[in-house]
């Protein structure tokens, strides 16, 4: 499956993947991605919860390649920016 994220907290695991079909599909993931964020465009493997949970409509996404970065995408100035955000809100959510 393809699709971009639309939130991911990596403390977690848990996050959101839009998929190419518009779906916005939360998923937990056991692969801890310090480094995905959202509007990564990403690649994964999708494998459905079990029937005790299927009514939540959450997934479980394995084996993540990031694509392209979601920063790529942002112009040449506004990247470095974007980096520093990112890095300053991972080491707010370690530090509590």
């Amino acid at each position: 499956m393809r699709g971009y994220v639309l939130t991911f907290r990596p403390t977690t695991g848990r996050g959101i993947v839009v998929t190419e079909s518009g779906r916005a599909c939360p998923f937990t993931t056991s692969d801890h991605h310090a480094d995905l964020h959202g509007g990564d465009f990403i690649q994964c493997q999708v494998k459905p919860t079990d029937a005790a949970t299927a009514h939540t409509g959450w997934c479980n996404v394995m084996h993540v390649e990031v694509l392209q970065s979601g920063t790529d995408r942002l112009a040449a100035a506004a990247a470095p920016l974007a980096r520093e955000l990112f890095r300053t809100v991972q080491m707010e959510t370690l530090v509590h």
